[in-house]
């Protein structure tokens, strides 16, 4: 096992994983601890060298998720301060959309059906015509 953790197989990845939990913190405390107790007790350099090594190795794993974290917090802000829009693209309010959308507040279609019409679910519909407000407002003043 401990040839699996160092040439960076399955095993690895399930540390990296188990290394986002703040458990992994409380057992390397507790090791570190019982590391100090044992090597007083005069146990085997050998057995406290393997012990040393993987208490060693899952505070790297701590480090680097630490400093993962602190590069990709780094990178949103800096793609936020340059105008870049992460997250899937907003669906634009079409003519389509809003000509359906007028004639579902005249009542001359239901909500369901303009939003089977346009391919897009209720709450979708709801949704691109709370925030296609102003556009709709327009068109109706344009139709009337």
């Amino acid at each position: 096992m401990k040839e699996e953790i160092i040439n960076g197989n399955e095993t690895d990845c399930e540390i990296k994983r188990f290394a986002n939990s703040q458990a992994l913190s409380k057992v390397l405390r507790s090791a570190k601890e019982n590391f100090v107790q044992l090597s007083e007790l005069g146990i085997d350099k050998e057995i406290l060298a393997s012990f040393d090594k993987l208490i060693k190795e899952n505070e790297g794993i701590i480090q680097r998720e630490a400093d993962y974290r602190k590069k990709q917090k780094f990178g949103i802000q800096t793609a936020r301060n340059n105008g870049v829009h992460l997250g899937r693209p907003a669906i634009p309010c079409s003519q389509n959309f809003l000509r359906l959308a007028y004639q579902q507040s005249t009542k001359k279609i239901t909500a369901a059906e303009a939003a089977e019409k346009l391919g897009i679910g209720l709450s979708t519909f709801y949704k691109l015509k709370r925030r296609c407000r102003e556009e709709l407002e327009q068109w109706k003043h344009q139709e009337t």
